[in-house]
């Protein structure tokens, strides 16, 4: 809890004619007295920082303050949206390098240097989040951590479709696509699974290894370590189970 200062604030009159010096109290308002050159307007600071117009006294005569201290709920300890939902009375949020705080209508704004985001790799970029740390990808591939309000950097080439992609190794390396494999009818092994072969890059991070199928396509035999996956209502192919979507 804190206190608004009882302190009598006495504001400048501008020019202009009114009532008589002697019968500055007879202005109501600080607009009339300030327009009263013999007039000077006295306020009482209220808890959100600002000064209410209390009385108006000559100008050079001191009086008696009429301000009386006031008890201001504090902001400090306010969450963010308390803190927001109390800017009536004042409060201010501050956000420094992702700790939230709540300043009081009379508190400096908080300074701080948060560390850079560049040079953060992908997991640590994205635990930075608060700190506003922003995720660049290039293609679906992770670029650069970005500084808040920092401009993404432009990818060098056009981004080539996840089946458009050469080989295996391509389509490992980008994070918006995955592999499909097809079984190989005949290939002189035992294991389970070990007749089964990288056959296309697909798009999608995951693949989806539930659906409806509508095709008239047989389901590919999938062993081992594989699985069977689904697009667009048919059989997609074999997918290692741990590319398999949530």
């Amino acid at each position: 809890m804190k206190w608004a200062a009882s302190m009598w604030l006495l504001v400048v009159a501008g020019c202009g004619d009114g009532v008589p010096s002697s019968d500055c109290s007879a202005h109501k308002d600080a607009a009339s007295c300030q327009a009263d050159a013999a007039c000077q307007v006295a306020g009482c600071p209220s808890c959100d920082g600002t000064v209410t117009f209390a009385a108006c006294g000559r100008k050079g005569v001191a009086l008696q303050s009429p301000c009386v201290a006031i008890a201001c709920a504090s902001c400090h300890g306010l969450d963010a949206n308390a803190c927001t939902a109390a800017v009536a009375r004042g409060c201010r949020v501050s956000n420094c390098c992702g700790t939230i705080s709540c300043l009081d209508p009379g508190d400096p704004q908080v300074s701080c240097l948060c560390p850079s985001c560049n040079g953060l790799d992908e997991s640590g970029c994205a635990a930075a989040a608060g700190r506003g740390c922003v995720v660049a990808r290039c293609c679906g591939t992770f670029t650069v951590c970005l500084n808040p309000n920092e401009t993404a950097p432009v990818c060098p080439l056009a981004c080539v479709s996840c089946d458009g992609l050469a080989n295996q190794a391509a389509c490992a390396a980008r994070a918006d696509c995955h592999a499909v494999y097809e079984p190989a009818q005949t290939c002189g092994c035992a294991p389970a699974g070990c007749c089964t072969f990288y056959a296309r890059c697909a798009t999608g991070a995951k693949a989806s290894c539930s659906g409806t199928v509508t095709c008239r396509a047989a389901q590919p035999a999938c062993e081992g370590p594989y699985v069977v996956s689904y697009a667009n209502g048919c059989y997609e192919g074999c997918v290692l189970s741990n590319e398999c979507a949530p």
